[in-house]
């Protein structure tokens, strides 16, 4: 069966999605070192313990009590530092979008991935506000921050595996939007665009879907147009590993969720329910990201250069430390190795 932290955790953050099929446990059942480890991996760790402190607070002990609290103050310093970010961003550039960054939930990413479609006038910009951290030649990516101001990694192009494309730039500047996110408007892509770049980062770069990918992209399913996402997947040779991403996305919704899975009409293939084999984050299948790396003509980039990848090759271990490093840093702050449960 599902165990009862992950089990609990999705029922936490699944608040404002959908009932979900399984039984909440009581959390006085739970390990709670295991319990805030599975959030950590999940990118959840500001998201739960903000939760819980505001509804579960009867049942904790006092030193339970107290680590939370101090996981939120943490994580509320990093909130004020990416809020600076965004003033920065604001203040420095009239043409951006934020890219898989804003994602529905009350997340510390590691940086904030922006797309600029005019990269030397926001460097030139940025310049005179922010330290340059790195820079990329090659890529035509920076990052910029300080000790108040998260990161803000700049990007010209949306790339990965040896700088391949897998949408057109038009659409990323077609149509953004604003969302508010930890209590400030910030522009976004439009919907195709952000589900195109959130699907091929999954695909290409990060190789597991954990929970918040999962709510994310089921969000996005629901209000994008098919006729583009297709369209731009198999013009950039990514349809299939696309497909495939889709058929487990669906899998995943059938197996947590009582409600139609917003991906049924898409595709032929329904996965079968079967907790036992659940985890999250879910790792790709060694045979999935071999597919897409073949269909995408990277094989022998990701067999020479990227080591993420001849990891996943060899070890089928997809997902391996699969946390975000500002949470991790926070996480690492708060929970001694008695909490910390493997």
């Amino acid at each position: 069966m599902l165990e009862d932290e992950l089990a609990f955790l999705i029922h936490l953050v699944s608040k404002s999605h959908n009932r979900p099929t399984m039984k909440c446990p009581l959390l006085e059942n739970l390990n709670f070192g295991k319990l805030m480890k599975l959030a950590l991996r999940n990118n959840v760790l500001y998201y739960v313990t903000r939760e819980m402190l505001l509804t579960e607070r009867m049942n904790f002990s006092d030193d339970v009590f107290r680590l939370l609290e101090k996981t939120v103050k943490l994580c509320n310093e990093e909130v004020n530092k990416i809020k600076s970010a965004i003033e920065v961003l604001e203040y420095c550039l009239d043409d951006y979008v934020l890219i898989k960054t804003c994602k529905g939930f009350s997340r510390l990413p590691d940086d904030l991935d922006v797309y600029v479609p005019d990269f030397n006038q926001a460097l030139n910009s940025l310049k005179r506000h922010l330290r340059m951290l790195d820079y990329s030649t090659e890529l035509r990516e920076a990052v910029f921050g300080s000790n108040k101001v998260a990161k803000l990694h700049v990007h010209s192009k949306i790339v990965w595996v040896g700088g391949a494309a897998f949408v057109d730039d038009a659409l990323l500047r077609t149509e953004p939007h604003n969302v508010v996110w930890h209590g400030v408007k910030v522009a976004v892509p439009n919907n195709e665009a952000e589900f195109l770049i959130n699907t091929a980062h999954v695909n290409y770069e990060k190789l597991y879907i954990d929970l918040v990918e999962l709510l994310y992209l089921c969000q996005l399913a629901s209000q994008v147009e098919w006729k583009t996402v297709w369209a731009q997947a198999a013009k950039y040779r990514w349809k299939r590993a696309l497909e495939r991403t889709i058929e487990l996305l669906d899998a995943l919704h059938q197996v947590l969720y009582s409600d139609r899975s917003p991906f049924a009409d898409l595709i032929g293939h329904r996965g079968e329910k079967d907790l036992d084999r659940l985890e999250l984050p879910t790792p790709l299948p060694r045979s999935h990201i071999i597919s897409s790396l073949m269909e995408k003509g990277v094989v022998t980039y990701a067999l020479k250069r990227a080591l993420k990848s001849m990891r996943i090759l060899l070890t089928g271990q997809t997902y391996g430390e699969a946390k975000i490093p500002s949470e991790l840093q926070i996480y690492e702050k708060v929970y001694s190795l008695n909490w910390a449960m493997d």
